[in-house]
């Protein structure tokens, strides 16, 4: 298709791809606190975005009625496993909208794991203001005592007593109304602390021009003189693709997306890149780390661990680091959330756990939602490592990921277990812990499998573009800016080089916070 200019091929000085964490961020502050430093003026900015863009005043906690339409109509489950695919949703605010926004924000520990393994220069004492802003613009809490469920307590009651270290898990919401449909559903209530709700609003105060709707093809790269210059980017819009030429371009696309934007772009590996190769570095879509979830138990109580009318999604941890140190064990239960073990009926019609026909099977149904819960093993810090294929899809262990509801990460147990032993070790550890505790809280019926299945989940994933001291071993460096072509960076959870605990969104969010300090003090300043 021929490619034609948009409006006399507009040009910016900013061209951010991606409205997800990282894209909303360094577009809304980079515009707020960075100026032209030729003249002093106010930036010119971009922001693009391949899904919808739904636009209303924030009232967090009650909505905007134009933004509850869009959303109530929506079935939870042509919702969950249809319309937002994990990892792919297409909406100003990224993949946010659907989190249940578990949030933690990055502890020391984490920078000391980011500089061990690449080389960055990112310390507990220099994000100081990007923590900060975390907290600020965020509001990781978590959830109010009065709000956890008899199961929850009783939880956390018996891990304590069994000598366990107890995690309260945070939220990044504010003025929730707790209606329980946090995980896979869009927030009604504007309550999530989505970039759509905090962000998005500075970015068109601060004049960012929005392109919702507009998938981004490649970033033009260039070769001028001795090193190659990103100029700008390719979309497509109304069925034709148009060119925008920019100075400083900002990719923002996620772990899968950003390496797969990269490759047509003619960034990355000789292998992945589709066209001509313009710059080869073997590191893009490399290094992938992500969370291993193993099944707990499924417990049938004979009474109510859930309130029937209050939803959260707020959880307690168990945790343990092991004497291997990176293998960062979790145990958590979801006793508080009503959609944690089955989103849909049939999930609790065709759990172990239900009986076979007649009354019984009646009566389970009736009280499935609120005497019904799991306790879940998470592995959130392990050496494994994948990549990012050319179709934008995880790959584990030879294993493809991301392909529909059931199969949106997976990585082979025996692999784990030829390649990676200590982390067998490690989840036979959590299935200790869960027989210990299931044992102590005595369910009326458990569904637990001590050996471990044959495909274990993956989740959380980040580190496809990761930042570091060389190119040798990363693809951004600590100001993430591109080591191979001018004018290029990355901005999103793509550049953590490892995992913090579990969800990487608060450790995204400081690390863009971060850049964006960065970028303006380098780039965007007036002299």
């Amino acid at each position: 298709m021929q490619t034609s200019s948009l409006s006399g091929n507009e040009e910016f000085d900013v061209i951010v791809v991606g409205a997800g964490v990282g894209g909303c961020i360094a577009a809304a502050r980079i515009a707020q606190f960075g100026v032209n430093p030729r003249n002093g003026e106010k930036l010119k900015i971009a922001l693009f975005e391949w899904g919808a863009y739904h636009k209303g005043d924030v009232k967090r906690g009650y909505g905007i009625p134009s933004r509850r339409a869009a959303f109530d109509g929506m079935p939870f489950e042509l919702a969950r496993r249809y319309m937002l695919p994990w990892g792919t949703l297409g909406m100003v605010g990224g993949s946010t909208h659907w989190a249940g926004m578990i949030a933690h924000p990055p502890e020391a520990i984490d920078f000391d794991h980011w500089r061990a393994e690449t080389g960055v220069d990112w310390t507990w004492e220099n994000f100081t203001y990007p923590l900060v802003e975390v907290r600020e613009m965020w509001h990781p809490y978590p959830e109010p005592d009065e709000v956890r469920s008899p199961g929850q307590k009783r939880f956390k009651e018996v891990a304590l007593a069994l000598g366990y270290n107890v995690y309260e898990a945070a939220q990044a919401k504010l003025n929730c109304p707790r209606c329980g449909d946090c995980n896979g559903r869009v927030c009604r209530y504007d309550a999530k602390s989505t970039p759509l709700v905090t962000y998005v609003p500075i970015a068109e105060k601060e004049g960012v021009k929005i392109f919702a709707e507009t998938p981004v093809e490649k970033i033009v790269i260039e070769k001028k003189g001795s090193r190659p210059v990103a100029t700008g980017v390719v979309y497509r819009k109304d069925g034709s693709l148009h060119q925008a030429r920019g100075n400083t371009i900002i990719a923002a696309c996620g772990y899968n997306g950003t390496p797969r934007l990269l490759y047509r772009s003619g960034y990355g590996p000789r292998e992945k890149v589709q066209g001509e190769l313009i710059v080869e570095n073997a590191n893009v879509g490399k290094w992938l780390v992500s969370s291993l979830n193993v099944p707990g138990a499924n417990c049938w109580f004979d009474w109510p661990i859930k309130y029937p009318d209050i939803g959260t999604h707020g959880v307690y941890y168990i945790e343990r680091t092991t004497p291997r140190g990176m293998n960062d064990l979790v145990v958590r239960e979801d006793f508080g959330s009503r959609e944690g073990t089955g989103r849909f009926p049939e999930d609790f019609a065709m759990s172990a756990l239900a009986p076979d026909f007649g009354r019984d099977f009646k009566a389970y149904m009736k009280d499935s939602t609120t005497h019904v819960g799991n306790i879940g093993i998470e592995l959130s810090k392990n050496p494994l490592r994948g990549e990012i294929d050319t179709s934008g899809r995880s790959v584990f262990g030879g294993l493809v990921s991301g392909e529909g509801e059931a199969e949106r990460g997976g990585i082979r147990s025996d692999f784990i277990a030829k390649n990676f032993p200590a982390v067998i070790e490690t989840l036979m550890e959590g299935k200790e812990i869960v027989e210990k505790v299931v044992k102590e809280l005595a369910p009326k019926k458990v569904n637990y499998r001590k050996t471990l299945p044959e495909q274990l989940g993956t989740n959380h994933n980040h580190g496809s573009c990761r930042a570091g001291a060389s190119k040798e071993n990363s693809v951004v460096n600590s100001d993430l800016e591109s080591h191979d072509v001018d004018n290029l960076f990355i901005c999103d959870a793509s550049v953590l080089p490892f995992q913090s605990r579990a969800n990487p969104s608060m450790p995204t969010a400081a690390v863009c916070s971060h850049g964006w300090r960065r970028m303006v003090a380098k780039h965007f300043s007036h002299a």
